[in-house]
C-alpha cells in the first residue's frame, strides 16, 4: 500500500469520507508534525471584479 493510499484510508477512518483535498493537506501536515494555521487574508472568489 502506498503512502497516498495509507493517508486516504487514515482520513476516511477519521470520518472525512465526504471531504476532499484540503483535508488531505491538513492530515499530511499533521503526519509531518506540522500545524496548519490560517493567514486571515481576504481572497477573491474570482467571479467578481
Amino acid at each position: 500500500m502506498t503512502t497516498k493510499h495509507k493517508l486516504g484510508a487514515n482520513v476516511a477512518g477519521r470520518g472525512y469520507e465526504d471531504r476532499d483535498f484540503p483535508v488531505l493537506v491538513v492530515e499530511l501536515a499533521k503526519a509531518a508534525g506540522l500545524e496548519m494555521k490560517p493567514e486571515n487574508v481576504t481572497v477573491s472568489d474570482g467571479l467578481s471584479e
